[in-house]
């Protein structure tokens, strides 16, 4: 599924308030669903991500993005782009958060 970016979106800056409303909603815990259906539930290391991507067109609204504790934000990474691409972060210790 591929969102259609609003015009504003134009930065992967997201705002405070919006930030604010997606730690809400994910009561502040990692969502990352294992394939038996068990949530991680982290609280340690969270980020937000867009579930489609912001290179691939999604937005910054609430309904693309999920809080993700760093080892699931990198898992979901390497599914959306492969474990090659992603490595060339890992080796230059860049955050791909």
């Amino acid at each position: 599924m591929k969102l259609k970016r609003q015009k504003h979106d134009t930065s992967r800056y997201i705002p405070r308030n919006i930030r604010d409303e997606v730690y809400a909603r994910d009561r502040g815990r990692c969502t990352f669903l294992a394939p038996g259906g068990k949530r991680c539930g982290s609280t340690w290391d969270l980020q937000i991500d867009h579930i489609v991507p912001f290179a691939r067109g999604g937005d910054n609204s609430p309904s693309n993005l999920r809080l993700l504790c760093a080892r699931h934000n990198q898992l979901e990474a390497e599914r959306a782009y492969g474990n090659k691409f992603m490595k060339q972060f890992h080796e230059a210790g860049h955050d791909t958060g």
